[in-house]
């Protein structure tokens, strides 16, 4: 049976053993990440297809292993039905419970898939994995492009829902809404906002910061077409425009101007 059709029946199954005898909230949210799941799947063949020098380096083995890690990138999102986060959560650590769902299949047990899959959801990619150790140079080199290709198409995605969707992540305020230290130093030192790092909790800031910090995405990507298709979709400019729409400061839009860049 092809790997790539296994994948896709394993994903579904998942969710249709998930989303049964569920609240209908639930429900809609698993149907969004099962076609966010697909749509990663899309933006991951684009980036990796666009990429050249990444591409003619990659034998049919390891094409396959791009869009495998794609479709089961969010298998452990499946049993997350109660968790309505979509970023990183210390409480449940999704791309762990993909890997312990993977590892058990004989098909998708591949140090490879398994360190991509794994690290895709962390601030930093953890290079001691110990997927990653067990592998050759050869294999190192092609699980760090793969994990990065992940990485990329996952965060393309989500920064497009949050841009096109933000009514979701943001409410409209009477007065200006400013900005927080944390998220200041943050976009100031790292690429993108971190709130598991962050000194306050995910909970104490405000639906517009949490906006921000899907949108700062932007600045922590690896692939020059990843950087086309933010540019070419005018992210930064329709994400900028919506949080004045929903009272952001001046002075914070100037700040965001500067440093929400690719």
């Amino acid at each position: 049976m092809n790997k790539v059709y296994s994948a896709t029946k394993l994903m579904c199954d998942t969710y249709a053993a998930q989303v049964q005898n569920t609240a209908e909230d639930v429900e809609r949210w698993l149907t969004h990440k099962i076609k966010h799941t697909f749509q990663v799947t899309h933006e991951i063949m684009n980036i990796f297809y666009f990429t050249k020098e990444v591409y003619e380096a990659f034998d049919e083995e390891g094409k396959e292993l791009v869009e495998l890690s794609a479709i089961l990138h969010d298998l452990g999102r499946l049993y997350q039905h109660n968790k309505k986060k979509i970023l990183p959560s210390e409480e449940f650590e999704h791309g762990a419970a993909a890997v312990n769902i993977l590892k058990k299949n004989e098909l998708f047990n591949n140090p490879i898939l398994l360190f991509a899959i794994g690290e895709h959801n962390h601030y930093q990619i953890n290079y001691q994995n110990p997927y990653y150790l067990q592998l050759s140079d050869n294999g190192k080199k092609k699980a760090d492009i793969i994990a990065k290709l992940l990485r990329d198409a996952d965060k393309l995605d989500n920064i497009k829902h949050t841009v096109y969707c933000g009514a979701n992540y943001v409410g409209k305020s009477e007065t200006p809404l400013h900005l927080s230290d944390e998220i200041k130093t943050f976009l100031q030192q790292h690429r993108a906002i971190c709130y598991i790092n962050a000194q306050a909790k995910f909970e104490d800031f405000s639906a517009a910061e949490k906006f921000i910090g899907h949108l700062s995405w932007i600045n922590d990507i690896y692939f020059e077409y990843t950087k086309s298709a933010i540019c070419d979709v005018k992210y930064v400019e329709v994400g900028l425009a919506k949080l004045k729409e929903f009272g952001v400061s001046e002075d914070d839009l100037a700040f965001l101007k500067k440093y929400l860049v690719i």
